[in-house]
């Protein structure tokens, strides 16, 4: 991907892919290249090739074990690290529980809104009141998590998604 990104032609002959192009039109200066994945193989891959490793919500475990990977891998290179996922936040734990019924009913989770948010936290999901929230996001950064993408699941619940807006705005 990377000579494609820069304008390069690629002659490639792999066990499953073969590509034998260029990119047209060519790019307009650098691409920023992403490589998201949850393996040491494709950490191993984004070490060497991406501008930015993603991972998609992992536990704080998880993460920390493969960024070991994307350490020992970089070689002298400068790699973002990004978390996408889902999220569910309320200004109360009132308010999270029926943000959590709602996602419940929604997704078909047996069990309403206890068992969403137990599901969601077993995820990697960013999970909780407003306070909890930030103190997850702030939590992540601390590990080298440097952004972060906020999977939009419901898009009916727009009170969820504007506390969202407000509280990165406001508390981060």
């Amino acid at each position: 991907m990377r000579p494609l990104t820069e304008g390069r032609r690629v002659d490639f002959q792999g066990k499953y892919f073969a590509a034998h192009t260029a990119c047209l039109p060519k790019p307009k200066g650098k691409v920023h290249l992403i490589i998201g994945g949850r393996t040491a193989k494709v950490v191993r891959a984004a070490a060497q090739s991406a501008d930015e490793w993603n991972i998609f919500g992992p536990t704080l475990e998880l993460y920390r074990k493969l960024k070991t990977v994307l350490d020992s891998n970089l070689g002298g290179r400068r790699v973002e690290v990004s978390q996408m996922g889902t999220f569910l936040i309320g200004e109360n734990t009132r308010e999270l529980k029926e943000n959590a019924s709602r996602h419940a009913e929604l997704f078909r989770i047996a069990g309403g809104a206890d068992a969403a948010i137990e599901m969601l936290r077993g995820r990697g999901a960013f999970l909780g009141t407003v306070k909890e929230f930030v103190g997850q996001v702030n939590e992540r950064l601390e590990a080298g998590i440097q952004k972060f993408y906020f999977q939009i699941l419901n898009t009916q619940n727009r009170e969820m998604v504007n506390l969202l807006t407000r509280t990165l705005k406001e508390e981060l």
